[in-house]
């Protein structure tokens, strides 16, 4: 038996199932009723410009796309995109932000190039589980698609990471 989408499957005879199905019920389910992020699907990636910025927003009720790539590996879970084209030529690191607990933020993230869910082509990803970190090489005028996912279904986790132009 699935519930609601989750693609979980439920033993019967599990009596942790029961328990999960009966709780799922009475509390709902995490991001059943969570509005998709506005930047959750490829089109509608948020811009980034600058040297020196800031990600922000939540993985909750974040949906896939048909034909979206893997993130870090992960081709299950929802996501959220952004976009940033590189000032200058450099070296970029794309990282959590200290102040919310570990457990707290979303930490899965990608860089691709590309203009469309079928042509993009990683550059760089990180499936840290507690903590993201990521470099890769930017080249003046080029167009870089950021993905960020969590390991975890339905998320409520927030997303604060930077992203810098070190050099």
């Amino acid at each position: 038996m699935n519930y609601q989408g989750t693609g979980k499957t439920l033993n019967k005879r599990s009596r942790w199932g029961s328990v999960f199905l009966a709780a799922a019920f009475i509390f709902g389910s995490g991001s059943a009723h969570a509005q998709a992020p506005a930047n959750d699907d490829f089109a509608n990636r948020a811009v980034l410009s600058g040297t020196s910025v800031t990600l922000e927003g939540t993985v909750a009720g974040s949906t896939r796309e048909t034909g979206e790539p893997s993130v870090a590996g992960d081709n299950v879970h929802g996501t959220v995109w952004w976009t940033w084209t590189a000032p200058t030529n450099g070296v970029v690191e794309i990282a959590n932000l200290p102040g919310l607990p570990s457990y707290a933020q979303a930490s899965m993230a990608s860089v691709f190039q590309g203009d469309s869910l079928d042509t993009l082509q990683e550059v760089a990803s990180d499936s840290g589980i507690w903590y993201s970190e990521l470099f890769f090489k930017a080249v003046a005028g080029q167009t870089y698609q950021i993905a960020v996912t969590d390991y975890q279904d339905n998320s409520p986790k927030q997303i604060e990471m930077s992203l810098v132009l070190l050099s």
